[in-house]
């Protein structure tokens, strides 16, 4: 797949080396409920807390201290915070940091400070929305746009050269009959057969013509989406034209004009089909959940799950993003508890204040797929945290 800008910034988060210095990870929604600035400065001081019962040295402190505080400095210009429904800022003042990234949303807000970016909540969400390809048409026009996870832009747009024919048809009564005479006079119908069949000739050359380019792209790139728009009243379906591994990519088609549309509605449109996409696979997920959970190979609730993650046990770790839950987690070994634990270490547990999130930080770190259900008429049944095991729950 072709590397795309957000691939290079991930690049360079992963290879960035702090020399022991803080660096600040900041997930933020900039929707409502509630200020952004006002659950950043929230987060900013649980943060400070929770590294200060760490008892990490006074001069990382202290900086992690400014790097809150600037931090907060910085949501309150209007920039900073519009033009995306999410934000993702590193941050970081020796050696210098500074990356902000607009995302269509995150999974659960989050500020970090820790001596390496933590960018694992960015990879699954890349991962996630992935490569997406649009195609609009109409006539012997096409558009083609590339989506990634922060915008979309036009790559092709262009007319299809080896078509021609007359605008419209005209009566014996114009000035011209499409398809000629016979004896002298003109043949009624004759010329109007002949023209609808070249305009259903025309357009299936076109569909071809705009299938055969979206396979090779496909071979070069193996994109993993496909959305398609067309004019009102287009009656040849483009998707009959695709190729099966195209067909198996369309999440979505709409009805759009292609001399008005913008990369912007192209964006929106195709973060809703990923939605929609998405909000069938939380259903799907869920119903997973439901049959095997009798049967040992599902979980649901925090403490069960997060035994289960710790035992290395979970598939995929299903996840209530509006849930809060404080905890407890191991300094070394990261072990995480919803409850008092003994560390394999042997020193004790430090609190956590975002007891989920640990787990999804987790949960990335060791492989295991994560599901985020954002359909609020599934969310009282996992309790918090779910998951589909990789073996059956062993009896307690």
């Amino acid at each position: 797949m072709v590397k795309t800008a957000l691939d290079e910034t991930i690049k360079r988060l992963t290879e960035f080396e702090s020399q022991g210095h803080p660096v600040l990870s900041l997930y933020l929604n900039l929707a409502p409920p509630g200020s952004p600035y006002n659950r950043a400065k929230r987060l900013g001081k649980q943060e400070l807390e929770y590294i200060k019962a760490l008892d990490l040295p006074r001069d990382f402190q202290e900086e992690a201290r400014a790097l809150v505080d600037e931090t907060l400095r910085e949501l309150q210009a209007p920039h900073f915070i519009s033009g995306g429904r999410a934000l993702v800022f590193f941050y970081a003042k020796n050696p210098r940091l500074f990356e902000v990234i607009k995302v269509p949303r995150i999974w659960r807000d989050r500020l970090v400070i820790d001596d390496h970016p933590r960018v694992r909540q960015l990879l699954a969400l890349r991962d996630e929305i992935s490569l997406t390809y649009v195609v609009t048409w109409e006539k012997r026009q096409a558009r083609l746009f590339r989506v990634d996870l922060d915008q979309a832009y036009e790559v092709v747009n262009f007319f299809n050269p080896d078509l021609w024919r007359l605008s419209k048809f005209r009566t014996m009564e114009g000035k011209f009959v499409h398809g000629g005479r016979i004896a002298g006079l003109a043949t009624h119908g004759y010329g109007e057969h002949n023209f609808n069949q070249w305009v259903r000739h025309e357009t299936a050359h076109m569909l071809k013509t705009i299938a055969d380019t979206l396979f090779d792209l496909y071979r070069k790139e193996h994109f993993d989406h496909l959305v398609i728009g067309s004019h009102e009243g287009e009656k040849m379906k483009l998707e009959d034209y695709l190729h099966p591994y195209l067909r198996d990519r369309l999440i979505g088609s709409f009805t759009t004009d292609l001399r008005t549309l913008t990369e912007t509605e192209v964006y929106e449109r195709t973060l809703e089909f990923l939605r929609q996409k998405e909000a069938r696979e939380e259903h799907r997920v869920m119903e997973q959940i439901r049959e095997k959970l009798g049967k040992g190979w599902a979980v649901v609730g925090v403490h069960d799950t997060l035994k289960a993650l710790m035992f290395g046990q979970v598939h995929t770790l299903v996840v209530d993003p509006y849930w809060d839950q404080e905890g407890f987690r191991c300094p070394e070994s990261g072990f995480l508890s919803d409850e008092p634990l003994e560390c394999p270490e042997g020193k004790p547990p430090v609190r956590v204040h975002d007891l989920v999130d640990e787990a999804v930080e987790w949960a990335l770190e060791t492989r295991s797929q994560v599901e985020v259900v954002f359909e609020k008429d599934l969310l009282p049944e996992i309790q918090g945290l779910a998951a589909l095991l990789r073996y059956p729950k062993i009896p307690a």
